[in-house]
């Protein structure tokens, strides 16, 4: 049979062409798929030790084990003398940068950073909420809102409602109706009781996305959060004026079609006082004659793996 490539060929020479891949017949085999979806090299199948499953798996089934019996003499045949490239260290800024080192570099270098830590997203597959308000979430879990900083070729990087930087962290915590939205939840049902000590609702949803995702202060803001985004879409998309009695009636509607709903992870008399002391202002312009009242016990869901 035709030997295999030199080594110092390697990193550039594709394997799906090779005439090493032949069946008993003395034919060889190239799959349409296998070429879209990315050439595999030959240094690429010498690391990984085989070919990967995904790929393995687009092969026809009467040549995979052909393919197979040949990565393995192929892997077999250069892991003697094979050493794969290695990064160069931090230090060594002296030198020569090429393509294929620079990649090693980045790729060892840099590691993306998580949305949310694991708990947050367990929680959130608990939450029993409106499939529109569970979506909504989720993106701002994913940082995925088409916030200004994320379109400034299509228009700008500014908030359409206050005029300012328009990021994450602006939608979460500094928007035009946030100050009113944190105010409310607090007068409403006071700190947020947590082990270390009492919190402020308005870190919630920037700093303690856990926390927002259990605590009844928590899912309240998450349904303004959205009532004063749609109203940010309306001002936008739609050139209309909104004003703060747009966003409570707004507001107000969100929490009813909660309360509407069966098994909700945030409980019917905790929306029912909110939802009454948002009323009382739309009609008077005054609220919270009372103390604060203290969160029922919610369905808020556990960390927990489950069983």
């Amino acid at each position: 049979g035709r030997a295999p490539p030199p080594l110092q060929d390697l990193p550039t020479l594709p394997i799906w062409h090779s005439v090493f891949f032949r069946n008993s017949h003395w034919l060889t085999y190239v799959s349409p798929a296998l070429l879209k979806s990315g050439v595999l090299r030959w240094v690429d199948l010498i690391e990984r030790r085989s070919i990967p499953q995904q790929l393995h798996s687009k092969l026809a089934p009467t040549w995979r084990s052909v393919y197979t019996e040949s990565a393995r003499a192929v892997v077999a045949m250069y892991r003697a003398t094979y050493e794969p490239p290695q990064a160069p260290p931090l230090e060594q800024w002296g030198v020569q940068w090429t393509k294929q080192r620079m990649l090693l570099f980045l790729q060892q270098r840099t590691r993306p950073k998580a949305r949310q830590p694991p708990d947050v997203w367990r929680v959130y597959n608990k939450l029993h909420l409106p499939k529109w308000d569970l979506d909504f979430i989720k993106r701002v879990l994913w940082r995925k809102l088409p916030v200004g900083v994320r379109q400034e070729r299509l228009g700008g990087n500014l908030c359409p409602m206050d005029g300012r930087l328009e990021d994450h962290r602006h939608v979460l915590k500094n928007c035009y109706f946030s100050g009113f939205m944190f105010d409310t939840v607090r007068k409403a049902f006071g700190l947020v009781q947590r082990e270390g000590g009492a919190l402020e609702p308005n870190r919630l949803l920037l700093d303690e996305p856990l926390l927002s995702l259990q605590s009844t202060q928590g899912l309240v803001l998450w349904a303004g959060l959205r009532a004063q985004w749609r109203l940010r879409c309306e001002v936008k998309y739609q050139r209309q004026q909104v004003s703060l009695h747009d966003f409570v009636a707004l507001w107000v509607a969100g929490l009813e079609s909660w309360r509407s709903e069966r098994n909700m992870s945030c409980s019917r008399s905790d929306l029912q006082h909110l939802i009454a002391q948002l009323q009382a202002w739309g009609e008077s312009r005054t609220m919270f004659w009372k103390a604060p009242q203290a969160p029922t016990t919610a369905h808020t869901p556990s960390t927990q793996l489950d069983p």
